[in-house]
């Protein structure tokens, strides 16, 4: 949060700063939603005989996940910069006007993700910072991304050693294939860079 210009804004308590930033996510979810229905995705997860597990949406995964797009495992990791918004922008963020709240978001999306406050300043060069726990090549992404994550859990079926590192292998290239197609169709849907990573949860 560049903090210089939140006070400038006057969102300088950062409750109101993460309630503004929760309120711009949910209006980004439905306005990915209606272009991108992630939810058949979701399904091919679900249903797919590779035993992708359940994933407990009652638990909060991490802080900065909050809403949901109301799906079992896929998930948006980007934070958004609200302090990049005018006065303007902000009073409508501030409102209950659903109809001028998906345009804001429509309107200011690719520049409202995009990290890039660095040494105290906005750089406009892309350059790669680390989503994830630790800065393997998979996890170092574009700071002009959109970053979704696939979460699965344990499987609910047994295997054996040769049946559970079969299944493992597939289940990779899998996730792998359908992380491709769902860059694929929001890149060209919202004209942004999009990486979707994937993880398991214990």
């Amino acid at each position: 949060m560049n903090v210089e210009r939140c006070i400038e804004l006057e969102i300088d308590d950062i409750n109101l700063y993460k309630e503004l930033e929760n309120k711009y996510k949910k209006y980004f979810e439905k306005n990915l939603m209606s272009k991108v229905d992630l939810s058949k995705y979701d399904y091919e997860l679900i249903t797919s005989s590779l035993d992708f597990g359940n994933i407990n949406k009652s638990i909060k995964l991490f802080s900065n996940l909050n809403e949901y797009f109301n799906l079992n495992h896929i998930y948006l990791l980007n934070n958004f910069f609200v302090e990049k918004l005018t006065k303007d922008e902000l009073d409508i963020l501030k409102s209950d006007n659903e109809k001028e709240l998906l345009k804001l978001v429509e309107n200011t999306y690719k520049e409202v993700i995009k990290n890039n406050y660095n040494n105290e300043k906005y750089n406009e060069n892309v350059y790669k910072i680390c989503y994830g726990l630790y800065p393997t090549p998979e996890n170092l992404i574009d700071n002009n991304s959109l970053v979704l994550i696939i979460y699965y859990g344990k499987n609910n079926r047994k295997f054996g050693k040769e049946g559970y590192i079969d299944n493992y292998r597939k289940k990779r290239e899998f996730l792998k294939e359908i992380s491709a197609k769902i860059e694929d169709e929001i890149s060209k849907k919202l004209e942004i860079p999009v990486k979707v990573l994937f993880e398991k949860i214990i």
